[in-house]
């Protein structure tokens, strides 16, 4: 857990690129550098649409499937909310960002993981943590 929160610390507080904006490999990079577990799984990057579509056929369910297309058009290097959320779910630092690293998932721009810690948040009863299901209906 404070290896996490470490992790959310580097993104929210310098991990920046030459336009002072946190590049998705640099914030990609201090994820997983202060994340305490391994790997969930044993998929490689670079990531591309096509991983995000395997995940979501392979983890995801209709609901999952829905908020990715709204919320990352299934870009796996998305990064929104200027600047604060990542990946094809949109793991927002402040927000879910923290849970999704005390779960054990080590990198928000991973497809895979990203879409079986989105799933495992829905399974719990978090969709409302997302714009695309209260203001877009999914």
């Amino acid at each position: 857990m404070i290896a996490a929160l470490v992790g959310v610390a580097l993104l929210a507080s310098g991990v920046t690129g030459a336009d002072g904006i946190a590049t998705r490999a640099e914030a990609s990079r201090a994820a997983m550098r202060h994340a305490a577990p391994a790997p969930i799984n044993d998929e490689a990057g670079p990531w591309t649409v096509e991983d995000t579509h395997l995940a979501l056929a392979r983890y995801g369910s209709a609901r999952a499937e829905c908020i990715v297309r709204v919320e990352s058009q299934y870009q796996p290097y998305a990064v929104g909310d200027h600047g604060t959320s990542f990946g094809v779910a949109q793991w927002h630092r402040g927000g879910l960002l923290e849970w999704y690293f005390a779960q054990g998932y080590t990198d928000p721009f991973d497809p895979y993981q990203s879409v079986r810690g989105l799933q495992q948040a829905l399974n719990a009863g978090m969709a409302h943590h997302w714009s695309a299901v209260t203001r877009r209906g999914c």
